[in-house]
């Protein structure tokens, strides 16, 4: 009987122990890991970066990352490369009872902020720093589906005489089937989509398919952003050909799509109501005589009935070898301006079937 009691006791003394043990490792995990992916980020060479905190949740197979900030050295800005308030990664339980070990990412509010400069020590566009790898550090399994609530997109250039800024704020994005975990089929397609807000307010819509296996790269994309106020554009109208614009919508469409190391695609801008001035409101003579041209042009050329100027660029070409059919596109100009206005939507022309692949 006592050496049961004993027995019994040293069992409990062993589970116990063993409980403290998971108990003390679990909380301290969150902070090694932290102190893991911290001293990772402070060791990158030209950005540092850093992370508040890490919230585990081992039962769902997920963990969070919160308040990530990654800044580039020694660029004087107020906004850092990258500010991520929340990401989550977790195992995606579905394709895990399939057997393929694969996980989600989801971004919460995400922002990247770009700097183009003329001097590489103020430019801030994130190279010369394998981002890939550190990704694989940060999720340790496949990623086969990646998700973006409410990003935010900057572009911004660090010389005045070239304005050359761009906001998309409100991005949506989802991609799914990245790792081909839910069919093992070397043809079947990852999806992508992304919607936004352009500037102030314009909707900017993304959609593309990939092949996730494919090499060289298989993807398809097609681009639409409608109707943004020309207005909204006076800054690189007004550097590089000296107008501004005082009404009018600019669109533009375009697909592309890449296979067998090929790729095709078009470009289509479409100019609609456009007034670039308006005589007795500027005082310099030169400057109203440019912007004359340039109003008497757009007019000649464009679509009366539509009261339009477009032009479709086609490009094709080598992945190496990236080429704009300029002949096509005057032809065009000509075209849309004396016999037919372009339809405002897709032309729905390029697909990968096009260049020798199959997709699904």
């Amino acid at each position: 009987m006592a050496q049961n009691r004993i027995k019994r006791h040293r069992t409990a003394v062993v589970i116990g122990v063993t409980l403290l043990l998971l108990v003390g490792l679990r909380a301290a995990l969150p902070f090694i890991v932290k102190d893991q992916i911290n001293s990772r980020l402070a060791s990158l060479e030209e950005y540092s970066g850093h992370l508040e905190d890490i919230d585990l949740a081992l039962w769902r197979g997920e963990y969070n990352i919160v308040n990530l900030v990654i800044e580039k050295r020694g660029v004087d800005t107020t906004e850092p490369f990258v500010w991520m308030p929340r990401a989550a990664i977790s195992l995606e339980w579905r394709a895990l009872l399939d057997g393929a070990v694969v996980g989600e990412v989801e971004l919460f509010s995400p922002e990247v902020h770009l700097i183009a400069a003329d001097d590489p020590a103020q430019e801030q566009i994130g190279a010369g720093v394998p981002w890939y790898s550190l990704l694989e550090e940060l999720v340790p399994f496949t990623i086969n589906r990646f998700e973006i609530q409410d990003g935010h997109f900057r572009l911004d250039d660090a010389d005045v005489d070239r304005p050359l800024n761009v906001h998309i704020h409100d991005i949506d994005a989802l991609a799914t089937n990245l790792s081909n975990a839910t069919d093992t089929d070397a043809d079947t397609f990852a999806s992508a989509t992304l919607t936004g807000l352009f500037g102030a307010g314009t909707p900017l819509a993304i959609n593309g398919q990939l092949s996730p296996l494919a090499d060289p790269p298989v993807f398809e994309v097609d681009v639409q952003l409608e109707t943004l106020p020309l207005t909204e554009l006076n800054g690189l109208l007004n550097a590089y050909i000296g107008v501004d614009a005082e009404a009018g919508e600019f669109s533009v469409f375009a697909e592309f799509a890449s296979a067998n190391g090929r790729f095709e695609g078009y470009l289509k801008p479409i100019l609609a109501n456009a007034e670039f001035f308006s005589l007795g409101e500027e005082e310099n003579l030169l400057r109203n005589i440019w912007e004359g041209i340039v109003a008497v042009t757009a007019v000649l050329l464009q679509n009366q009935p539509e009261d339009q100027f477009a032009s479709v660029i086609p490009f094709s070409g080598e992945i190496a070898d990236v080429g704009a059919g300029v002949l096509s596109a005057m032809l065009s100009i000509l075209r849309n301006a004396f016999v037919t206005a372009l339809e405002l939507k897709l032309d729905n022309t390029v697909e990968i079937e096009n260049l020798g692949a199959n997709g699904q």
